[in-house]
């Protein structure tokens, strides 16, 4: 049984290529027998099975020579026709599940490319979303792997199963004890989040696929050129996390100056309506005593700030 320890990286050197860095990602999707296994074991529960993969241009350059071009982490082909478009994002947008939308619909409209009587049938299309942040959406479920699909929606009735996203949140999938894990899907998570802080090979590497993806991932085989390729992929995502962290405790600290000031508001307005109370207590006060003394109402008036009304009904 291996257990993840947070700090462990701090003491003890690293094992292995971590995948949430540019170079990781390429080191596992970039190479089709991985490739393969990872889409099969998000599949796994469907029975769907790929057999083949091609390797699509990431750069889909834009019908329209005044559109934008678009890059992908991974776009490519399983089993002859349907499309898979794989992004690794760590930091949010407010626009993410858009941009996700245009992606995808980027790959559909090509579908049609040099087709002069395309009849619009299409190809699956699956958009595969893994997130180092929560969906910026609200009520979204709180899980590991959301699908997002096209239904009606009285009757939440399949409309198509040719447009299908997947949206993986990593901050949900806390496991680091090898002995927790329960499907192939499981151990696919667990190494791409984990296996940057691994300091010993886990028992993964026992079995196919994690033996291939574990091998080439480990540091020692790596020659000068790929380490200096790695530590500059790895400088960039301590950049990225850092900054992304940094906004978050920016955003804790505005949410907690923001309650701190509504307190010290309240307080102030408390203080300021106690001395309110306490003035107008005093002024009835010294008003009861000078009409006790019979002085004029107009004197009363000047000495309390009273209105006549107030100080006839004392």
């Amino acid at each position: 049984m291996a257990r993840i320890n947070e700090d462990s990286h701090l003491y003890q050197p690293l094992k292995y290529v971590d995948l949430l860095t540019d170079y990781g990602f390429k080191l596992v999707f970039g190479d089709k027998e991985l490739l393969i296994a990872f889409l099969n074991a998000l599949f796994e529960k469907e029975g769907k099975v790929v057999t083949s993969v091609k390797y699509l241009s990431k750069e889909m350059v834009s019908v329209n020579r005044h559109g934008r071009t678009i890059y992908y982490d991974v776009l490519c082909k399983i089993n002859g026709h349907e499309d898979v478009i794989i992004e690794m994002q760590h930091r949010s947008q407010d626009t993410f599940v858009e941009r996700s939308f245009y992606y995808m619909s980027q790959s559909i409209m090509h579908q049609g490319d040099n087709k002069r009587n395309w009849d619009y049938k299409m190809y699956p299309v699956y958009g595969i979303f893994i997130m180092n942040f929560h969906l910026p959406v609200k009520d979204a479920p709180k899980q590991l792997v959301n699908e997002a699909v096209t239904v009606f929606k009285d009757t939440n009735t399949l409309l198509t199963d040719k447009f299908r996203m997947f949206f993986i949140d990593l901050l949900y999938f806390d496991t680091t004890d090898e002995s927790e894990l329960k499907t192939k899907f499981d151990c696919w998570i667990y190494s791409i989040k984990n296996m940057g802080k691994i300091t010993t090979a886990p028992k993964l590497t026992a079995t196919k696929p994690f033996d291939k993806l574990y091998s080439r991932a480990e540091i020692a085989s790596m020659n000068p050129r790929q380490y200096r390729e790695y530590e500059a992929s790895l400088k960039a995502y301590r950049d990225a996390y850092s900054i992304a962290k940094t906004e978050r405790n920016a955003r804790k600290r505005e949410r907690a100056e923001g309650r701190e000031e509504g307190r010290a508001e309240g307080r102030a307005e408390g203080l300021v309506e106690g001395r309110a109370e306490g003035a107008k207590a005093q002024a009835i006060e010294t008003a009861r005593n000078a009409k006790a003394l019979n002085l004029p109402i107009e004197t009363i008036v000047q000495l309390t700030g009273l209105t006549p009304e107030e100080i006839e009904n004392l």
